[in-house]
């Protein structure tokens, strides 16, 4: 060995010499050429910079700074490129350079091999591990490696004691077999496992620069070598198909094939987007319209809701809990038709501490603290001793009981894990265990030997409580913080909680520890196809960054930085939802807000149909739809999915399908996969009338079986209605006879409980909904802002509100109406809400309602009905004369019902339906609207106005014709 090593060392001095003559010095180049790897892991060869270089191989070291680590052209063995490794001041007990991929299959090779220049007078020790399932293996005591040296063809086999050790200004390729490798002892404790090599996730450098300081690393060509039958033959690999579109159904003909038309899906699709705090003072950073903004701002769409709540508000003993605060704060955000996204905590600064008094009684150690501003006006938290046994019981038991009651409850969107550090965000910065004593500005609450202790809990500790949430929750999507080696292979999301602002990696521009930089360093960038990404920007970033397109924070440096580009953060995690206060108090200008909207929209899925198919031949219904996902992540509730059948008359007729449209991803522009899906369905038509039939598809969102306010899923397409249904298709019926009789009952009034949707924009309400509602209670019901709108209320579900003696509570955006349901009788009603021709003297829209039950008009109600306009506030000139006003068709003139104006509203009763709007005027004729026909139903004013006008005429004739009698009389 040595003496190859003289020889080498000669030619190399030759090669200089003559490369002094003809290049300049700078041009220095050593090239190997070696080829001793049958498959290249790295070579170094597709990175363009050290940034780039850096987002894959990140560093581990006590100090965080322990080396340099860039891309070099001085020493290579084949290519261009190697890694260039110096040891930085002060020098640093341990380097831990690393290279995590996604899992791969190495059983059909020998070993590991990479080719190694040591630029130093001394020889270089270092290790040369591989990761598998979480796990490290390299050598622990004796074991064998080869090594061969440039310019040399023979190998050579060398005993080690647990470090590879290369000599002085060696350059040459090290192999390891596969048997060399075993668990590290750090590891296991009892038995270590080898590796598994058809799930391999990484390899990694690692050296000591304290005990190797003057030695400078280049490394080239990590590959693969041999056969798993001892040869060098490379073996053949099959070249990847890229999956493709789905083919047709079988069945399909030219004419039951449907194209679809794209059309963007709306922003406040359900479980994405952009979404606010359900109380705002809670966020604690914008104060304007903190009470108000709901109504006042009201600029973004969404279909979620935050909060946090402390742990002490719930957990009152070991397996004892008060849900009454959670429950409250879940069923507001659900009666405005959201779903509810939380987090528990122990310790959230500047807020009251969330630790149970019980565990502090126990005698739970706590720790005090200045940083982020604790012990402010709002509150002074302390930090809890994590691994406390008590605390630890008691956490595991509380995950356990949240599992098991909200687990698959539809009000909630998604689980923060919280709990762990303060805010739950499980850290407890800059209480890490490494921060120097000089580094952070102020003074270390508790440091010992120059750094900062670490206040975390164990990793047994930590991995024990993201564990128990995996167990505990099988429908309700958690996620935590940070990605780590453990959590990544659970049924866990992660959440960037510092979006936009440090979520890119070195190739970006941005760190190694940010957001996307963890996800690398973990092999976790490929979890968002099950997992779920969410976050939340920085108060500071959430207004200005709009103001640039496309958007980033570029004002004033925080922290010393800026921010990061919004859409380079998204196309890196497929982040579905983020917390954004901010846009939701503070208006925007227009251009700034389309850009929040859109970007917004473009969280999560958004799922389109492109083609449908379908038939109804022989008897049997078969439809189809393809769906693709032209978002950035999937869909990943499997919520259930309902195909119908609508008549020419509007009634519908549905059924449950065994579709699951979760996980479709996007289509994968790097493999070429084309991740589409076609999701078929068969029934019969025996229930189906003769005539021709739309097919509708929805998806339905559970949260609609506890409030008609529900958000409706929306597919990107221009057939998506407003109901939810999506139009995907029309079938011609041919002799159904039990169809035919459906259609005759209904026509006849009967089998009022099937779904009457004849308008596309009608809304039906669930039974259990109307169940739900408590005696003397209210339905609510919201509509959308088409001009003509509708409600549905089956026959069951009318007897049923005139038993609770409840009211029904309709909402437009700029109309509300109050309806006792003892106005109704029997059979299925429909409340229809028209708009109708702007009048230019009107101060509101002008709507016409109308209530038809049993197919049957109702014209005047037992008890009044409360109207509540909008008005045009910037338009009114004395308050006082603001009222609302009903069309009198037979006099045609708008008559006054009278009316409170106050906050841009005006509220009056009325005790039947017409034609309203809002007018101001001075001379305002206001009926009695208390008379009543002599069946004692009450009688709309035009009837009464013209009833009195006829018995005025015929009293003045009368009073005529008697005159005329008695003067005939007296001249006769």
């Amino acid at each position: 060995m040595r003496g190859n090593t003289k020889i080498a060392s000669c030619f190399f001095v030759f090669i200089l010499l003559l490369s002094l003559v003809i290049t300049p010095l700078s041009s220095l180049k050593i090239h190997a050429e070696s080829t001793e790897t049958n498959l290249v892991i790295d070579d170094f060869e597709s990175y363009a910079t050290d940034q780039e270089l850096k987002s894959v191989y990140g560093l581990w070291s006590p100090g965080g700074n322990a080396i340099e680590w860039t891309l070099s052209q001085n020493y290579v063995n084949d290519g261009a490129n190697s890694i260039h490794i110096i040891p930085n001041e002060p020098l640093d007990s341990w380097a831990a350079l690393s290279h995590n991929f996604s899992v791969s299959d190495w059983t059909d090779y020998s070993g590991i091999s990479f080719w190694i220049h040591n630029q130093a007078e001394e020889p270089f020790e270092f290790t040369f591990d591989l990761k598998s399932e979480s796990k490290v293996f390299g050598q622990e005591g004796a074991f064998n490696a080869l090594l061969k040296e440039d310019g040399n063809d023979s190998w050579e086999e060398i005993s080690f004691d647990t470090m590879l050790t290369i000599p002085k200004n060696f350059s040459g390729i090290v192999r390891i077999a596969w048997d060399q490798f075993t668990q590290k002892a750090w590891q296991c404790i009892e038995s270590c496992d080898n590796p598994n090599l058809a799930k391999m996730e990484g390899v990694e450098f690692g050296y000591n620069p304290q005990a190797n300081p003057t030695n400078e690393i280049y490394i080239d060509s990590i590959g693969l070598w041999g056969t798993s039958d001892g040869s060098d033959e490379e073996p053949v690999e099959e070249p990847y198909e890229p999956r493709e579109k789905p083919l047709p159904p079988d069945w399909a003909t030219d004419s039951e094939t449907f194209n679809l038309n794209y059309k963007r899906a709306p922003i406040d699709n359900p479980l994405k987007g952009f979404l606010p705090f359900s109380k705002a003072r809670e966020e604690q950073y914008y104060e304007d319209n903190d009470e108000t903004w709901r109504s006042n701002v009201n600029q973004m769409p969404y279909s979620m809701e935050f909060f946090y709540l402390p742990l002490k508000d719930i957990m009152t003993n070991f397996n004892e809990y008060d849900w009454s605060k959670l429950e409250s704060r879940i069923d507001d955000i659900a009666s405005r038709g959201n779903q509810a996204i939380f987090r528990v905590y122990l310790d959230y600064p500047h807020k009251p501490s969330g630790i149970p008094q019980f565990l502090i009684d126990l005698g739970l150690e706590t720790k005090e603290y200045d940083y982020f501003n604790n012990g402010g006006p709002d509150g002074t938290s302390v930090a809890p001793d994590y691994d406390d046994e008590n605390l630890n019981t008691a956490v595991l038991q509380f995950i356990g009981a949240l599992g098991e009651k909200y687990d698959g409850d539809p009000r909630v969107g998604f689980i923060q894990a919280g709990l762990i550090g303060f805010w739950g965000e499980w850290h407890t910065y800059p209480q890490d265990g490494w921060t120097p004593t000089g580094s952070w500005d102020g003074e270390l609450a508790e440091h010992e030997d120059g750094h900062a202790t670490d206040w975390m809990p164990s990793l047994a500790n930590q991995e024990a409580i993201i564990q128990t949430f995996d167990d505990s929750f099988d429908e309700t999507r958690v996620l935590v913080r940070y990605p780590t080696a453990f959590n990544r292979d659970l049924n866990i999301g992660f959440h960037d909680d510092s979006f936009a602002f440090q979520t890119l990696p070195p190739s970006y521009g941005g760190m190694e520890w940010h957001f996307v930089g963890r996800l690398q360093s973990n092999n976790a960038m490929e979890n968002w196809k099950e997992e779920p990404i969410g976050g939340e920007m920085r108060p500071e970033i959430q207004i200005d960054m709009w103001n640039n397109d496309p958007p980033q924070y570029l004002g004033e440096p925080i922290e010393g930085a800026q921010g990061e580009d919004f859409y380079d953060s998204l196309s890196l995690t497929h982040a579905s939802w983020l917390k954004v206060q901010g846009i939701f108090q503070v208006p925007l200008e227009e251009d700034a807000l389309e850009r929040a909207r859109e970007a917004s929209r473009s969280l999560g899925y958004e799922y389109h149909v492109p083609t449908a198919y379908v038939n109804a031949n022989n008897g049997h219904l078969q439809a189809a739809i393809e769906v693709k996902n032209t978002g950035v992540a999937p869909f990943y509730q499997n919520w259930k999915v309902e195909l119908a059948a609508r008549d020419e008359q509007g009634n519908i007729k549905e059924w449950t399908t065994d579709w699951d449209i979760s996980g479709i991803l996007p289509n994968d522009e790097e493999t070429g996969d084309n991740n589409e899906v076609l999701l078929e369905w068969t029934s019969d038509t025996s229930i189906l009338g003769s005539g021709t039939h739309d097919i509708l598809v929805r998806v339905v969102n559970p949260l609609s079986e506890i409030t008609s306010k529900a958000k409706a899923f929306h597919f990107a397409n221009e057939e998506q209605e407003t109901n939810g249904w999506l139009n995907i298709g029309q079938v011609q019926v041919e002799g159904s006879d039990q169809g035919d009789q459906d259609d005759d009952q209904e026509d006849q009034g009967g089998n009022e409980d099937d779904d009457q949707d004849s308008n596309p924009n009608a809304t039906t309400v669930d039974d259990s909904v109307v169940n739900n509602v408590v005696d003397g209670g209210t339905l609510e019901i919201t509509l959308d802002d088409s001009d003509n709108s509708m409600v549905n209320l089956s026959a069951s579900q009318v007897a049923t509100l005139k038993a609770k003696s409840a009211v029904i509570y309709i909402k437009k955006n700029d109309v509300e109406l109050t309806i006792p349901a003892e106005n109704f009788g029997e059979g299925s009603v429909e409340i229809v809400v028209t708009k109708q021709e702007s009048n230019p003297d009107a101060l509101s829209t002008v709507y016409d309602f109308t209530i038809i039950q049993a197919g049957k008009e109702i014209h005047s109600f037992k008890a009044p009905v409360t109207l509540k306009f909008k008005v045009e506030e910037s338009r009114v000139q004395d308050p006082d004369k603001i009222k609302i006003y009903y069309f009198d068709e037979q006099a045609s003139e708008w008559v006054s019902v009278g009316g409170t104006y106050k906050d841009g509203y005006v509220t009056t009763e009325t005790n039947h339906f017409t034609q309203f709007a809002v007018f101001e005027k001075a001379d305002q004729v206001v009926p009695d609207n208390g008379d009543t026909s002599e069946d004692g139903n009450e009688l709309p004013d035009t009837a009464m106005n013209m009833f009195n006008s006829m018995l005025l005429g015929t009293i003045l004739l009368l009073a005529g014709a008697i005159t005329l009698f008695i003067r005939r009389k007296q001249v006769m």
